[in-house]
């Protein structure tokens, strides 16, 4: 993760400052959209939101799209980094043996199993000593992209034993 200030200065570039609502979406593949909000989430924008669906939801539904690159003035961004958003390798590796820590492993069975090299694979195949799996993709509705209703995932998290209680960390 870049120093506040370089994200600051990159984001204020755009044209965001904390006033502006920031609305983040991909082509529909892997969620990298996803990671760009939590990035805001990190350096603390307080007003970012995920296209739920993506471009593909909102050009299904032939909606306007544009080819013009927006105009915009320079803003400042405050950046400051938002405690409990980030872990570090360090704490990682200090929770493997604490019971009030989660580790949720999103990436496919195989990935987790360690027969399957995914995107970016690290260098040995296999998962953190007992961490749980719930693969980022079952929280999406496979049909239209979207996330599922709220309760599904409730459902899904509580039967792996993630609850607003627990302390998670996912990778």
């Amino acid at each position: 993760m870049p120093e506040p200030e370089a994200f600051a200065q990159l984001v204020g570039a755009l044209g965001i400052d904390e006033h502006t609502t920031v609305v983040v979406y991909d082509g529909g593949g892997p969620p990298q959209a996803g990671i760009v909000v939590w990035t805001f989430l990190y350096y603390a924008h307080p007003d970012v939101r995920l296209l739920d669906g993506g471009l593909a939801k909102w050009t299904s539904g032939e909606l306007p799209l544009s080819d013009e690159a927006p105009a915009h003035e320079p803003r400042t961004f405050a950046a400051r980094l938002v405690e409990g958003i980030y872990c570090s390798l360090d704490q990682a590796k200090a929770s493997v043996d604490d019971d009030d820590v989660m580790a949720w492993d999103v990436r496919s069975v195989g990935e987790f199993e360690g027969t399957t090299k995914g995107w970016n694979a690290p260098p040995r195949l296999g998962h953190l000593p007992g961490a749980i799996h719930l693969e980022w993709a079952e929280l999406f509705d496979s049909d239209d992209g979207t996330l599922k209703p709220a309760d599904e995932i409730n459902t899904l998290l509580g039967a792996k034993g993630i609850t607003s209680q627990a302390t998670v960390f996912t990778y």
